[in-house]
């Protein structure tokens, strides 16, 4: 199912923090890991963004239609 393609990418990430991190020192490590993690939370973000807009046509949950009304959020 779902699983196997999960599994796979984590052990992908996995392998190339760890690749990089036994060639390398602590800090490097360090620099590399937190701007890994940044690097796929904007790729997240955008992705999540693509499949709001194609699955619902809004952004937010409509969230924004509700503040630019000025309508409570139901």
């Amino acid at each position: 199912g779902i699983f196997l393609p999960l599994i796979v990418v984590n052990c992908i990430i996995l392998g190339r923090a760890e690749g990089f991190a036994s060639k390398n020192g602590i800090g490097a490590s360090a620099v590399d890991g937190v701007c890994q993690g940044i690097g796929y939370t904007i790729v997240l973000i955008i992705m999540c963004v693509f499949r709001e807009l194609l699955g619902s046509g809004k952004f937010g949950g409509g969230l924004l239609d509700c503040v630019l009304a000025g309508k409570p959020l139901r």
